[in-house]
């Protein structure tokens, strides 16, 4: 390898989640500078692939677990790593529970991470306030807005699965509803909560009851959601309803075989396609007639392809804005829900898409986009990394220095005791 080529590590939590996101700025930087090398881990296997790999550049996403901080200090200071965040799911409300979420529990040094990339404006001037308020970074020049690489219609058309649902849906003769599905959190138990390491701190008990109990009231909102869903399902069986679980749905539900029956009852309804694998929603939008959610930034997805979208949404989501939509587009569920109407309104053709200026300063504000321009935000920012890639900060406390050099020997002494274990269990057999 090249010592003077550029070595991009990406560091993911959720590959399926964000390998679109991984692939296209990965095409982008391939198109600037050819040389570069690339490779990718989860951050429980980064040490070993930062040991190995060198890395001048990680490009991760935001600190939220304790896990992070070690090995993002062994690259920064051992490594010398220029280290990038970049936000990788969608926020629809600025309230302090999301920025708390967004800023993360646990402290680190100012200068460990070199620049926060955002999608929109809103969220950056918030958080990037808050992390320079908890001394998370050095000066707000490091916040840094570009957009959201899975609004950019060119790059998705090319990681357009072409599998048997695409040809179902493709084939089908009357109108189609996409269902979003995202209910993951309804399913955690106390102990999910505690393990997940971003939601609360072991040990804090009254915090785990308090998320708790926003796990039960979100679990009986999903079940009022799905019951609508259900009840048209019956009621409209030539209509042909595509139900797309969220990647960490489609990650749980192998491991939790007995907590989705909200979803895996579903292909009961011969008019119901259930979604199995993960397909660009920009591929499902361009071949649906309405998209029906329960209020997160995929509802400003459907504005950019021009397919209206219907929010079945409780009170709470309301008040804290993170339904999206005007009051004509919000199915209550705390009212009578009347999903099934509003299908057939579809069926008759009286639900067509119309420009909406309110949805299109949303766009700007959380995607940094604007409704009749080019929108390339995955090419600026592999322009900008090409560009700042010797920008980077460098740790000189002592303290934290010598905390990285005995994490670094205990990393070493854990790898030699596991090699060790395995030799013996081999001569054992």
């Amino acid at each position: 390898m090249k010592n003077d080529c550029i070595r991009f590590l990406y560091i993911y939590n959720s590959f399926n989640r964000e390998r679109f996101i991984i692939d296209t700025i990965e095409r982008k930087l391939r198109d600037l500078d050819s040389t570069i090398v690339f490779e990718k881990c989860d951050v429980q296997n980064s040490y070993s692939v930062i040991k190995l790999f060198s890395p001048n550049i990680v490009f991760t996403y935001p600190i939220t677990t304790k896990i992070q901080i070690a090995p993002y200090m062994y690259a920064k200071v051992v490594k010398k790593s220029l280290i990038i965040t970049f936000t990788t799911e969608g926020y629809c409300a600025i309230n302090d529970k999301n920025l708390a979420s967004l800023a993360g529990l646990y402290k680190y040094d100012s200068k460990l991470i070199d620049y926060h990339f955002f999608w929109g404006k809103l969220i950056a001037n918030e958080l990037g306030k808050r992390l320079y308020k908890q001394k998370k970074i050095t000066d707000l020049t490091r916040i840094k807005v570009f957009g959201n690489p899975m609004y950019e219609i060119i790059e998705v058309r090319k990681d357009y699965v072409y599998n048997d649902a695409y040809e179902i849906i493709r084939g089908f003769k009357g109108k189609r509803v996409l269902v979003l599905s995202g209910f993951h959190f309804s399913e955690y138990t106390k102990a999910d909560l505690i393990n997940a390491g971003d939601i609360c701190r072991e040990g804090d008990e009254k915090t785990l009851d308090r998320v708790f109990n926003r796990v039960l009231n979100y679990r009986n909102y999903r079940n009022q959601y799905f019951n609508s869903i259900e009840n048209a399902i019956k009621k409209h069986k030539d209509t042909l309803f595509i139900v797309k679980p969220h990647p960490q749905e489609l990650h749980f539900i192998p491991i939790w075989k007995d907590r989705f029956e909200y979803l895996t009852k579903l292909p009961q309804y011969k008019n119901v396609l259930l979604l199995k694998e993960q397909m660009p929603i920009g591929q499902l939008l361009s071949n649906v007639d309405l998209m029906i959610s329960y209020g997160s930034t995929s509802d400003l997805e459907a504005y950019i392809y021009g397919v209206p979208c219907k929010v079945i949404a409780h009170k709470d989501q309301i008040i804290n804005g993170m339904a999206f939509l005007d009051e004509d587009d919000l199915i209550k569920v705390d009212q009578k829900c009347h999903l099934d109407e509003v299908i057939a309104d579809l069926n008759n053709n009286k639900i067509s898409f119309k420009r909406n200026k309110k949805i299109e300063q949303l766009l700007r504000d959380y995607m940094n986009y604007n409704y009749d321009e080019d929108y390339s935000p995955s090419l600026e920012m592999a322009s900008f990394i090409i560009s700042h890639r010797f920008e980077r900060q460098r740790i000189r406390n002592p303290f934290l220095i010598a905390k990285v050099v005995f994490w670094t020997i205990f990393q070493e002494v854990r790898i030699k005791r596991r090699k060790l274990r395995m030799i013996v269990s081999r001569l054992g057999k």
